[in-house]
Parts: C-alpha cells; sequence; structure tokens
C-alpha cells in the first residue's frame, strides 16, 4: 500500500470545496429565481386586485348617483308629513319613476323595460310643472354608439340590447336588434355618455 501524497490530498480537497461552493451557487440563484417570480406574479395580482377594486368602486359611485336621483325625485314630488318616514306623493303620476323618453298619454312606452336613459338635452334640474320632479339627465353631450368616448370607445345598438331588454324587431333571428334605431322619439336610441370620473 502506498501513502497518498499531500498534493493529492490538496487537490481532492479543493475539488470538496469547489463542489459545496458551486452547490450552494446554485440553491441562492434557485432561491433568487423563485423570490422574484413570485414577486411578479404577486405585483400582478395586486395590480389584477387594484383593476377590479377600482371598477367596483366605479360602478358603486354610478349606482349610488342614480339611487340618489330618484330618492331626490320622489322628494320632489312628495309632502313630506310632519312625523318625516313617510313620503306622501303630491300627485297619482309621482308615484312611478318619471319615464325617458316620456310615452304618449294612454300608450304604454315604447321601451318596456326603460324608465330613463342619458341624453344631452334635457335640462339639469326637472323640478317644475310641466315636467315634472324629476332630476335631469347627467349625460354629456356625446352619444355612446355614434360618438366615441375619450378613450376611442362606443358600443353597436346590438350590444347595448345584448340582453333583450328593449323588444326585438325580428324575433325569429338570434340578432339582438332593437325596435328601431334613430334619434327621435320614439325609436330607441342609445344613451349618450355620463361623465362619472376623468380617469
Amino acid at each position: 500500500m502506498r501513502p497518498t501524497s499531500p498534493l493529492l490530498r490538496r487537490s481532492s480537497n479543493k475539488a470538496a470545496a469547489l463542489i459545496i461552493v458551486l452547490a450552494f451557487v446554485v440553491l441562492l440563484t434557485g432561491l433568487a429565481v423563485a423570490y422574484l417570480s413570485r414577486s411578479t406574479t404577486d405585483r400582478q395580482l395586486a395590480h389584477t386586485s387594484f383593476h377590479d377594486t377600482d371598477a367596483d368602486l366605479l360602478a358603486r359611485s354610478a349606482l349610488d348617483i342614480v339611487v340618489g336621483d330618484f330618492r331626490q325625485e320622489i322628494q320632489n314630488g312628495s309632502n313630506n308629513p310632519p312625523s318625516g318616514n313617510v313620503w306622501i306623493p303630491t300627485s297619482a303620476a309621482n308615484v312611478v319613476p318619471m319615464y325617458n323618453p316620456t310615452p304618449a298619454p294612454g300608450t304604454t312606452p315604447a321601451i318596456p323595460n326603460l324608465i330613463r336613459r342619458s341624453v344631452r338635452s334635457e335640462a339639469a334640474l326637472w323640478p317644475n310643472s310641466v315636467s315634472g320632479p324629476a332630476v335631469g339627465s347627467r349625460a354629456s353631450a356625446v352619444n355612446s354608439t355614434t360618438d366615441v368616448s375619450a378613450n376611442g370607445r362606443s358600443v353597436s345598438l346590438a350590444r347595448w340590447n345584448s340582453h333583450y331588454m328593449v323588444p326585438k324587431a325580428n324575433t325569429t333571428d338570434a340578432g339582438s336588434d332593437p325596435i328601431t334605431t334613430g334619434f327621435a322619439a320614439p325609436n330607441y336610441w342609445a344613451p349618450d355618455w355620463v361623465i362619472v370620473t376623468r380617469e
């Protein structure tokens, strides 16, 4: 049996040390890549959550505005008794919300499911003897179908009526076309854009 030389022992120790160092470098690189990957995923999830919350807040704000307008309409068309708990309509016409477009007297509305649409030609506030107690439209002078919005979007009449809330002209096909098109009553036309936020 020959004794091992000190040179071989030193070489083998260096090789073992090199392998251990390389193993640590691989482990640290794997941890760094995993951390960066997890950070990127968390950031994307945070952005998605932020945008979902932002859209939800925008929708809730718009709903609060609509509900507030209907409450104001109830107050404008009613007398409040001393108890303050019940609003009594000043006339039978004020029992239901004011329609817009307003149907001709004695007829059914052209669009049975539509109470009010946003239209640029309405006054800011209604409460008067001619037009009734309803609060006026908050619409801009830009229509959602014929004019594009600030970010370049528009909505076709078929897409507006994809839920079939407006009766169809042709009930035998699969299209979502409304009764009629155009911008004069009693035809169906898309609402005007309402500015909720500039962002």
